[in-house]
């Protein structure tokens, strides 16, 4: 992105697959492989880096393809970066995944908690929040694992992604323009709202059932989005822990659609 603010050249580079340390040493790291061990790449070409972008964005919007990961930020911002390297995505691209980590997504209609004062059920969220963050997490115990290094890896960091549907159609209803002052005030309200009840519910199932097996508190709390908490949630996960190491996804929901419920709020 820094290339095509300053508009520069954008090398297309790939380790030397003729290398021959290419089979045992390749994992994926390209930043580790080229100025971490100076080990030999190939330049395939270069292109300006603003053309690049373009070819990207126009693809994308044509065909839906390719996608874009910044992997280096994913693996910056992510819960779990002190216990395992962010090395994919899963299918969809918004969750970023250690080795052998898995997806476990639910999402939260939010039209059925306007009131007929239209105004937000706060109670009834909550109430529905802490029952989704439990569901998932009972979905880890129960799931039929296809090997065991996926059990193993999903079991030690209890990945949960839970997020919302219908937020179109709760502006409309409220009569809010999506991207007006008033509607980024509720956004960041609504929002601020059942990340608070989601950490503060894994908080208490942590404190009956144990916390994950990979936590560790000092590599946790000092992770960008943890240290972005309420002070008072970090206290809590300080002296209880907490079950799930990663608890919000927002992802895609049309598939909602075939249930008659709301595929309008889309990643």
């Amino acid at each position: 992105i820094t290339a095509v603010k300053e508009d520069k050249d954008w090398s297309l580079v790939f380790p030397d697959i003729t290398f021959k340390e290419y089979d045992s040493k390749w994992d994926g790291d390209l930043y580790k492989w080229w100025f971490e061990r100076d080990y030999p790449v190939k330049l395939y070409k270069k292109i300006k880096a603003r053309k690049l972008w373009r070819l990207i964005a126009e693809s994308a919007h044509q065909s839906g393809e390719p996608g874009v990961v910044f992997i280096d930020k994913y693996q910056r911002e992510s819960n779990t970066a002190n216990c395992e390297k962010i090395i994919g995505v899963n299918p969809c691209g918004e969750q970023g995944l250690g080795e052998w980590g898995v997806c476990n997504l639910g999402s939260i209609n939010l039209v059925p908690f306007i009131n007929k004062d239209l105004e937000i059920n706060w109670s009834e969220l909550e109430i529905t929040i802490k029952t989704a963050v439990r569901f998932l997490d009972n979905v880890i115990d129960l799931d039929n694992y296809i090997n065991d290094q996926i059990k193993e890896k999903q079991l030690s960091i209890r990945r949960i992604g839970l997020g919302t549907m219908g937020l179109a159609d709760v502006l409309i209803i409220l009569g809010l323009k999506y991207g007006s002052k008033e509607s980024l005030s509720f956004i960041s309200e609504l929002y601020s709202f059942i990340r608070d009840v989601a950490y503060k519910a894994s908080i208490d199932i942590s404190c009956e059932k144990g916390s994950a097996v990979s936590f560790n508190l000092e590599g946790y709390i000092n992770r960008p989005f943890i240290e972005k908490l309420p002070d008072a949630i970090k206290d809590r996960i300080r002296f209880r822990g907490i079950r799930n190491l990663s608890i919000l996804t927002q992802a895609p929901t049309s598939f909602s659609i075939y249930h008659n419920s709301s595929s309008t709020f889309r990643t």
